[in-house]
């Protein structure tokens, strides 16, 4: 339920989405280790790609929410017939190590006043630090 708060979309709509995922997963998949579900990173990069499109409309936000993973179904599907997993081994751990890092403090900071009950003036803590640093960085300049 967490996920689908993180993804914008209702709690009921995450555990829709855990469901469907572990049924397909059961039918095509081909690992008997390999989990498959929501997950936090992908609940993350769905609302933000999906959030600036949907313009506040939350039936247009489900929509689009919907066609993101039934066309991220149908790439899977096609990478899949077409052998394209080798992909992957060419990221290395260091970045996957990072990438996951960096989604767990987003993770964090947009849970923390759930969490304590505690109302925050903004949970975007990061988009708000990485803006200032770009900001900063543009001002400076190297005079010889």
């Amino acid at each position: 339920m967490a996920y689908g708060d993180l993804a914008g979309v209702t709690p009921v709509a995450g555990l829709y989405v855990a469901v469907a995922a572990m049924v397909m997963y059961a039918l095509f998949g081909t690992s008997k280790q390999l989990i498959m579900g929501p997950e936090a990173t992908t609940a993350i990069m769905t609302a933000s790609a999906v959030a600036p499109l949907a313009g506040g409309d939350p039936v247009r936000y489900a929509a689009l929410c919907a066609l993101a993973a039934i066309l991220v179904g149908v790439l899977a599907f096609g990478g899949a017939i077409a052998k394209l997993g080798f992909i992957t081994d060419f990221l290395s751990k260091p970045i996957l190590v990072g990438y996951i890092f960096g989604a767990t403090l987003i993770v964090i900071g947009s849970q923390l006043g759930k969490m304590f009950g505690i109302s925050l003036e903004s949970d975007k803590f990061f988009q708000k630090s990485s803006n200032s640093s770009v900001v900063s960085t543009r001002g400076t300049s190297s005079r010889r």
